[in-house]
């Protein structure tokens, strides 16, 4: 079996683990990489990619029904929801050099915040030896 073909064969296997942590989450529909879900006022979108890292990475798009934006306590709903409790993840604040924003100029934009979690690479111990942060 080639490289290739054992990549393909274990980012099949990983794909199929897009699942979601909490029963509760109403998937809207299931795409190749993940699904798009609702669950109260939130829409969600979880999708496993494998990143430049040569790491499969879980991203969680979370956007409101009103088009707020969404709160931290949205946040770690959308994570308890998609990845689960006992999974760390983390939100990216980008260079101003490298923001990208693609719905900047779309008429009613969508707010969107995202996370990102990774099963193969633990975060940091940012809390200082677990005495908080």
């Amino acid at each position: 079996m080639s490289a290739r073909s054992r990549l393909v064969s274990r980012r099949r296997r990983i794909l199929g683990k897009a699942k979601p942590a909490d029963r509760r989450l109403s998937i809207v529909e299931e795409v190749l990489d993940g699904y798009h879900a609702r669950f109260e006022h939130l829409f969600l979108i979880h999708t496993i990619a494998l990143e430049r890292d040569a790491r499969f990475w879980d991203h969680v798009s979370v956007s409101r029904a009103d088009r707020q934006m969404p709160t931290y306590e949205d946040l770690q709903l959308a994570k308890a929801l998609c990845l689960g409790d006992k999974r760390a993840a983390i939100e990216l604040f980008p260079k101003a050099s490298e923001h990208i924003d693609i719905a900047g100029n779309m008429p009613n934009p969508k707010q969107v915040r995202h996370l990102w979690s990774c099963k193969k690479m633990p975060l940091p111990d940012f809390t200082d030896g677990g005495r908080g942060l």
